[in-house]
């Protein structure tokens, strides 16, 4: 799907601007002037009403009294006009602005899956992966991190969670440790690791990097919700399904959040 269209304020000519103040200096002039005319009157006739001797010289006050508040509304939305005019086209700007900043403010999702048939020494068997994406936005974002935060059913086997995931095709020497956090460009993309086991095994591993913690599970049918985070982004997770199929693992994409 596209992005929303961002209307921008155009500059605008002085002739624009005179009859940009002229619109505004009438708007809603008559319904003003209309309204302090009829409390006016109102308060005249009440006038006339206790002190009787007036009735003549408020008598020649009916006529008068819608034009002079009309002139008055008029001339004082005039005065302030260009102050309108300014207010509104800024707070045009000012959303037009918050727009744009929405639309470049980067974010990274969870993707597909990524489905690959492995032979080991000890057999063979499935290993999938989990796509990681610039989603939108014209930054680099620093930081990136895929953990696995929730199991369903709780696994009592790996009971400390959020873990993170290992990025695909990191390998560090003997001495050396996994990456936890990685960048990724505008429009750039990788993998980390999720699962993978032996055909017709009776556990699977769960692909995290966290040392001296647990990673084998038994085959079972369980939720896997993964959490993508990263400096300066909102947080985008994702659940996976994963089980056993005639003695194959499988794992599936079911739900995405924010």
């Amino acid at each position: 799907m596209g992005q929303a269209e961002t209307r921008v304020p155009k500059p605008i000519k002085f002739r624009q601007f005179i009859w940009l103040c002229l619109e505004e200096t009438w708007k809603t002039s008559w319904e003003k002037a209309d309204t302090l005319a009829t409390v006016a009157g109102v308060a005249l006739g009440a006038i006339t009403h206790y002190v009787p001797r007036w009735e003549s010289a408020m008598s020649n006050l009916v006529w008068q009294i819608p034009i002079a508040c009309l002139a008055v509304v008029t001339l004082t939305r005039l005065l302030l006009s260009p102050y309108l005019v300014y207010g509104r086209r800024d707070l045009a700007a000012s959303a037009a602005e918050q727009a744009i900043e929405q639309m470049n403010k980067p974010a990274v999702k969870i993707g597909r899956v990524l489905t690959q048939k492995r032979n080991w020494s000890n057999g063979s068997g499935m290993l999938y992966s989990v796509e990681v994406f610039h989603a939108k936005g014209n930054l680099t974002v620093q930081g990136v991190k895929v953990s696995l935060t929730e199991i369903q059913p709780p696994a009592e086997q790996m009971p400390w969670l959020p873990v993170t995931l290992h990025k695909q095709h990191d390998n560090p020497q003997a001495s050396e440790l996994y990456h936890e956090y990685f960048s990724l460009n505008p429009n750039d993309r990788t993998y980390v690791d999720l699962v993978q086991a032996l055909d017709r095994g009776t556990s699977f591993d769960v692909w995290h990097i966290v040392p001296d913690v647990n990673r084998l599970l038994p085959i079972g049918d369980y939720l896997l919700t993964l959490t993508v985070t990263g400096r300066d982004i909102p947080a985008n997770s994702a659940t996976f399904h994963v089980w056993a199929e005639d003695g194959v693992l499988q794992c599936s994409r079911i739900t995405e959040s924010h």
